[in-house]
């Protein structure tokens, strides 16, 4: 679930084309101040913001400007207070404007627990994980040391996919095109940025977007962000990071679905000029139709016209032209949804039987199995039936996973999944570099966020 904290719901907001460095200043703002108006020079808040002097005085200027619909800017002027008299013109500072206050949630934001994904962004802008501006700013620290060293619109990038992802730290369903509008850069700087993040260990994973021919169909990238990167570790959950091996239950199928797929599909062409199947091709191709079929209950199986007839869900897999990419993506979302049902749905995944979840499975229909042409291959209902499969695909290695993990822990599946959101969270399951291989990382404490900050 993405944070909705006042900091996270700013950065994820579309602010009518703000610059990066418009869209930063009003970031620090917030994190840093709160609703309390800011008095320092422009000198002291380069420093503190990691800006170029000039570069925050022209973003200032770009935040004070009228909104489109309404008389104020982001920010709006104010004058300060204070203790002592003083002579001269009373000076005048500028705060966040109250209706964009109450916009993100600002003006309701007291006492809340914050999140791992608004701790790491208040740590990354100001090096500190809680609010320090609730004394009316008398505190201003810098950012992070590593990202203090970043220009302002990676750092930017970086706090902003923190506010698009999950407790897990995954950014789904926001594509690169998708993010390149929202911070007002060019694709290509963009992809530049996110290089940079990367090179400074920031990204756990990364993997681009693509159409396949039948699967996936036009898909997001997905990026995994990194717990333990210098900047933050301190401030949010060990994390523990644990290997798993497919070896001695054999690899899942699915894994190799598209190299079966081809076989299948070549056997089939050869086996139609001999005038016969041959059983290779045809127990393969049934034999996945059966895990759908056979397995899940039957509320959970898809609907057909004549049972007794195949889909033949291997034809979803066959001739892809980009067959080693769209492999890759496949395998990286299995994994992704594996997470998923460890994190929200582990105890259906120590009972005997396959208890589907429908939010899950609906996911997989709507990331992978939505391409318009799968109902010319499949038949009607083929792509409800090939989400199934998947799910029924996942299930599995989930199950696995928590069997491996409770062993190396010394627990049993169901006295580790009794534990799960407990003492161990956050889980994270990526493809492993070898084959039969996967790795596991998840925060060990007491309950999710115990040790987290609480806003002031």
């Amino acid at each position: 679930m993405r944070c909705e904290s006042p900091i996270c719901r700013a950065l994820r907001a579309e602010l009518s084309g703000l610059s990066p460095a418009g869209r930063h200043l009003l970031a620090q703002v917030i994190c840093k101040f709160d609703r309390w108006p800011v008095g320092y020079t422009a000198g002291v808040l380069a420093d503190g913001f990691g800006m170029s002097r000039s570069g925050l005085i022209s973003a200032r200027k770009e935040l004070e400007k009228p909104r489109p619909g309404s008389k104020e800017g982001y920010l709006t002027h104010c004058e300060l207070v204070w203790d002592e008299p003083r002579r001269g013109r009373p000076p005048v500072g500028f705060m966040v404007s109250m209706a964009f206050a109450f916009e993100i949630g600002l003006a309701n934001s007291v006492g809340r627990i914050a999140s791992i994904q608004e701790t790491v962004v208040r740590t990354v802008l100001s090096g500190l994980p809680a609010v320090v501006g609730a004394t009316g700013g008398t505190h201003l620290g810098k950012p992070a040391p590593m990202a203090l060293q970043l220009p302002v619109p990676a750092r930017l990038l970086l706090v902003t996919l923190w506010s698009f992802a999950d407790e897990s730290g995954v950014v789904s369903g926001v594509g690169f095109g998708a993010l390149a509008r929202l911070l007002n850069m060019p694709i290509t700087r963009l992809r530049r940025q996110l290089n940079r993040l990367e090179e400074d260990r920031y990204l756990e994973y990364k993997i681009s977007g693509l159409t396949g021919r039948h699967v996936p169909g036009k898909a997001s990238g997905v990026i995994v962000l990194r717990f333990l990167h210098p900047d933050y570790a301190a401030w949010v959950p060990s994390r523990r990071e644990l290997p798993i091996y497919w070896a001695g239950t054999g690899y899942p199928r699915v894994l190799f679905i598209f190299e079966d797929a081809d076989k299948i599909h070549d056997d089939r062409m050869l086996a139609e000029s001999r005038g016969r199947l041959s059983g290779y091709s045809e127990g393969v191709a049934r034999d996945i139709d059966t895990t759908v079929l056979g397995r899940l209950r039957i509320r959970d199986q898809p609907g057909k016209e004549g049972r007794d007839q195949p889909f033949y869900l291997y034809k979803a897999f066959a001739s892809e032209p980009q067959r080693p990419l769209a492999q890759s993506f496949l395998t990286f979302k299995l994994h992704e949804y594996a997470a998923c049902l460890i994190n929200h749905h582990v105890q259906q995944l120590v009972s005997p039987d396959i208890d589907m979840v429908g939010q899950m499975r609906d996911r997989i229909e709507r990331e992978l199995c939505s391409n318009s042409t799968l109902e010319s291959v499949l038949g009607k209902g083929g792509a409800d039936a090939l989400a199934r499969w998947l799910y029924t695909c996942v299930h599995d290695m989930s199950s696995h996973i928590v069997r491996e993990l409770g062993s190396k822990l010394g627990l049993t599946s169901t006295e580790l999944a009794a534990e799960v959101g407990r003492r161990y969270t956050s889980f994270q399951v990526f493809p492993g570099s070898r084959i039969g291989e996967a790795w596991v990382t998840f925060a060990e404490s007491g309950k999710a966020n115990s040790e987290l900050p609480r806003t002031v």
